[in-house]
């Protein structure tokens, strides 16, 4: 399985799967066989193009013991199981540092919740400008 950024505009306004497929040849041509394998070896009638939307980043909010992580959070069909990794990853990183002592509680989770709002809404922009 693979997937891939693109926009409109690169697609063609029919945005169809043989479109991405193609486009996903042309972007792995220069890089490792092996990811050219993957999607070259893809069957480009099965190939789907899923259309995503993202909503403005979210202001801070002040910081308690309670927080968010993955779809409570992030917009993003397709990839959100990433970032929701990503999120309970920084998270425990957060935890650990006031477990140790090295952070106050609320100050080790407004840490976090800064890092997952930076991530989380980074990846849908880069997404919809083809970045």
């Amino acid at each position: 399985m693979w997937a891939m950024p693109s926009t409109q505009e690169l697609l063609g306004p029919a945005g169809s799967p043989a479109a991405m497929w193609r486009r996903a040849k042309d972007v792995v041509a220069d890089l490792p066989p092996a990811l050219q394998v993957v999607v070259a070896e893809a069957w480009p009638d099965l190939t789907v193009v899923l259309r995503s939307g993202m909503i403005p980043p979210i202001p801070a909010w002040p910081a308690g013991p309670v927080t968010v992580v993955g779809d409570a959070i992030n917009v993003a069909p397709g990839f959100g199981g990433n970032l929701a990794m990503q999120d309970a990853h920084h998270l425990c990183e957060a935890l650990a540092e006031a477990y140790h002592g090295r952070l106050d509680l609320v100050d080790a989770i407004d840490a976090y919740e800064d890092t997952m709002r930076r991530n989380s809404f980074f990846a849908p922009v880069a997404a919809n400008t083809g970045a």
